[in-house]
């Protein structure tokens, strides 16, 4: 039994008082007595809506159904994005926390909670010397100086195979310090590094490496929409690696191009921020 129920139990008796009943329950008299006005009109003790019979503020409807088609157009954007969308186009287009509004209540936003989470797992190859992972960590501060660690670390047993200071960053002490590595653990079938200097330069690692037949991974060419380069200690992304495409290939435009709208430009298509320049217009 509720505590409401039990509450209206206990005034149907003829010589209980209200008033002392109210104060066992810890209510006032105005909500004892407004159970027993509903109790008596056959009302549901239930919590009644709290919404107001008219919103003259409301979003119209036809204005809600275009900010879900939108929406649905192009799940990725926001209420910013929307508003100036519903700008150009002539309607009067509510505020951005508005629009954020009307999208939760129709179930268009994305919680991380809704999130798929599926079990952790672990990237390795599958024997030792399969992968070797090379990379300059930065400068350390180590006392009064520094120091520059290269590690080169095997992707199976994540054994650091090297761990050693390299203040010169030149590609014949890399040279050296693999040499070392070589005759104490045998030959990698492949490392992997990332695009930075000295792997490729004149006469380093990387052209050493081609003459034992050690296969070279590298991180693939940064460009928009990537969050950057593979790292070592990081799974290579498949097809990475010299050939496996080219810069020119990443910066061809995208068919999304066109509509993809830059919040930072006031969210303005790229085709009404360009400009024509001074020669083109004949100036």
């Amino acid at each position: 039994m509720s505590l409401r129920a039990e509450f209206l139990a206990l005034a149907r008796r003829p010589d209980q008082p209200v008033a002392p009943l109210c104060r066992r329950f810890g209510i006032s008299r105005t909500t004892g007595y407004k159970w027993l006005r509903r109790e008596a009109a056959e009302e549901p003790l239930a919590d009644r809506s709290r919404r107001p019979h008219r919103s003259p503020g409301q979003t119209a409807a036809e204005v809600q159904a275009r900010i879900v088609a939108l929406r649905q157009t192009y799940p990725h954007w926001g209420g910013r994005k929307l508003a100036k969308v519903l700008e150009r186009e002539g309607c009067d287009a509510p505020a951005p926390s508005t629009i954020t509004h009307i999208l939760r209540r129709h179930g268009l936003l994305w919680r991380p909670t809704e999130a798929v989470i599926t079990p952790w797992q672990r990237f390795e190859h599958s024997a030792p010397n399969d992968l070797w992972q090379m990379d300059f960590k930065g400068s350390v501060p180590v006392g009064a100086g520094q120091c520059d660690p290269l590690t080169v670390l095997d992707d199976h047993s994540r054994f650091n195979l090297v761990l050693a200071n390299n203040a010169d960053k030149t590609g014949l002490t890399v040279r050296r310090l693999l040499t070392a590595a070589f005759r104490r653990y045998g030959l990698p079938l492949r490392m992997n590094m990332d695009n930075g200097t000295p792997w490729g330069v004149g006469n380093g690692p990387a052209r050493h490496l081609s003459t034992l037949s050690v296969r070279q991974g590298r991180a693939l060419p940064p460009k928009p929409g990537r969050g950057g380069a593979a790292r070592p200690g990081f799974p290579q992304p498949q097809g990475a690696g010299p050939g496996a495409g080219s810069l020119a290939g990443d910066l061809q435009p995208r068919p999304s191009a066109r509509r993809h709208r830059h919040g930072h430009a006031g969210a303005a298509l790229p085709d009404q921020s360009a400009r024509l320049s001074r020669a083109d217009r004949g100036v």
